[in-house]
């Protein structure tokens, strides 16, 4: 059994629509295990750090919805990266993708594309019966904080394209799921300070003391029992961006990384020991990226009971946080 990476579908950056992906386990051996180390030691039953054991449950496919964005560097209040995406595949008892029918995800109706390697994607999908004339359907808004109606038929036809297909089909897999909220961070709330020409979310330490803080805020989802997931990582390709931190350390240890698991309130305060696990050594100045997850998943199942799917919708955003380092003096 490959192992499982949680840090990959919560971020939403693999898991693409390359026809060139046959097993889905392939997309989940691209990362660095460090970040699943990270992850692993705070897993802890039916909540968002269990989706790793979700996502390697045998299942006869996988679809799952999407959401990722990122603030810049410079001028925090200005998001430079916003993406909504859908992916999956029907599997075959080798994680062979096959052909498949309709994927009716909420809103909106995926259907088959041989072009596509048989992977669903938006660039194959109309709206679904659910969705009314103002709906945009390929918008996370569309279908955050709602209950939304999931269908997967494993039949393939070509001309199968229309969302008035019946879901009461003897084959067809339904069930409902929860699409949390879309996560967005409360980037008037966060703390900035000026550097250069610009202003940056900005958190001080103090060496000596061995203290520090910084509160993160975003939207709270009151029914995402869940909680969210807290990505800090260093990576020594960031710092060049400020001039910050230079490393000398070994190649191994130029990327770092700590995970939190915390309620979905809407604010957590990151504090000393929090960072200091990402560093290898110590600096005046650096840069880390700080992600946060929410997402919601569950299994539907053909009448039958013989087919069993994976279905999930996901929803982070990133940002760029300077972390600078305050010295007694001499």
């Amino acid at each position: 059994m490959k192992t499982p990476y949680l840090y990959i579908t919560i971020l939403l950056v693999l898991f693409g629509c390359s026809k060139k992906e046959q097993k889905k386990g392939d997309q989940l051996d691209k990362i660095d295990a460090k970040k699943a180390a990270a992850l692993l030691d705070i897993t802890a039953g039916n909540d968002i750090m269990a989706f790793y054991s979700f996502i390697e449950t045998p299942v006869n496919g996988i679809f799952g919805l999407k959401h990722y964005q990122t603030l810049t560097p410079a001028t925090p209040a200005r998001t430079v990266f916003d993406r909504l995406q859908f992916g999956g595949a029907f599997y075959d008892a080798n994680n062979n993708i096959i052909p498949g029918g309709n994927v009716t995800f909420g809103k909106a109706l995926f259907y088959p594309d041989p072009n596509n390697g048989f992977f669903y994607s938006f660039k194959s999908y109309a709206p679904s019966s659910a969705a009314g004339p103002r709906d945009h359907v390929n918008s996370f808004i569309s279908v955050q904080g709602t209950t939304q109606t999931i269908a997967v038929d494993p039949v393939y036809s070509p001309t199968s394209r229309s969302a008035a297909s019946s879901i009461n089909t003897p084959s067809i897999s339904t069930g409902s799921m929860y699409i949390p909220k879309r996560l967005d961070l409360g980037i008037g709330q966060m703390r900035t300070a000026p550097y250069r020409n610009d202003t940056y979310y900005t958190m001080d330490c103090y060496t000596q003391e061995q203290r520090g803080s910084y509160d993160l805020y975003w939207n709270a989802d009151p029914m995402n029992d869940k909680g969210v997931v807290i990505i800090l990582e260093f990576d020594d390709a960031l710092q060049g961006v400020l001039d910050t931190a230079l490393i000398t350390a070994p190649v191994s240890d130029r990327k770092q990384y700590n995970a939190l698991r915390v309620p979905d309130n809407g604010h957590y305060t990151l504090s000393f020991e929090d960072i200091k696990k990402v560093f290898p050594q110590a600096f005046r100045r650096a840069t880390i990226s700080v992600t946060i997850g929410r997402a919601n998943y569950s299994f539907v199942s053909s009448p039958s009971g013989l087919e069993k799917y994976a279905i999930y919708a996901a929803t982070a955003s990133e940002m760029m946080l300077v972390i600078n380092t305050i010295r007694p003096r001499p």
